[in-house]
């Protein structure tokens, strides 16, 4: 009688232990995470991505007034921070919502979508830390 290597052993008993995979639940599991207090629908989720998008080029063109006075670098700060928060909760819902059921196409849609809107976000407010930098500490 031969022995099978350990290794061709392992896989199959590994095999045999993991078993056929289980079947799709058609209603949602009890744990699934209830999404409604961020947005109500994924038709509402896409409205608060365009808007963002639409509002990257106004983020964009306060460049250059944060050292201004007092007043504008709060005033753009505070339009960055709403910005931000508004990206992290379109961030948060794609997220949750793929971890959901990564398999379903409309949810990988809505997370590489929040990708990159994370990128162009990004990007509008690439330069806010230089500027807020070259103001210097005292002014700031």
């Amino acid at each position: 009688m031969k022995h099978l290597p350990l290794p061709c052993a392992l896989a199959l008993s590994l095999a045999l232990a993991l078993g056929a995979p289980a079947a799709v639940h058609a209603e949602p599991l009890p744990t699934t995470w209830n999404l409604t207090p961020l947005y109500a629908s994924a038709a509402d989720w896409e409205s608060a991505r365009k808007a963002l998008l639409a509002d990257l080029p106004k983020l964009a063109a306060l460049k250059g007034t944060l050292g201004k006075s007092a007043k504008s670098l709060r005033a753009g700060l505070d339009a960055i921070s709403a910005a931000n928060l508004r990206f992290e909760r379109l961030r948060v819902y794609a997220s949750m919502t793929q971890s959901t059921d990564n398999r379903d196409a409309a949810n990988q849609e809505r997370g590489n979508l929040a990708g990159q809107l994370g990128g162009e976000f990004g990007g509008a407010l690439a330069w806010v830390e230089p500027e807020i930098q070259s103001l210097g500490e005292a002014k700031v």
